[in-house]
């Protein structure tokens, strides 16, 4: 199977995509400290944190794999 640049850079977007994916909440932060306090303490960020590691590394670990070949 072979993922170009492209799909990989659309499938970011996707999965980045904050306002499809938002949650209930106080989203209103003052400064860069809270916002990160925010993003490494709710479970849904860390949920998609994750699952973008996951991706990421997958994807990799393919590319890679795709060019020993």
């Amino acid at each position: 199977m072979r993922i170009s640049m492209t799909g990989l850079v659309t499938l970011t977007s996707l999965l980045a995509s904050g306002s499809a994916l938002a949650h209930s909440g106080e989203h209103v932060v003052s400064d860069f400290m809270a916002a990160m306090w925010h993003l490494l303490t709710e479970p849904f960020h860390l949920g998609m944190i994750a699952a973008a590691l996951v991706v990421g590394i997958g994807a990799f670990r393919m590319w890679k794999k795709s060019k020993q070949h």
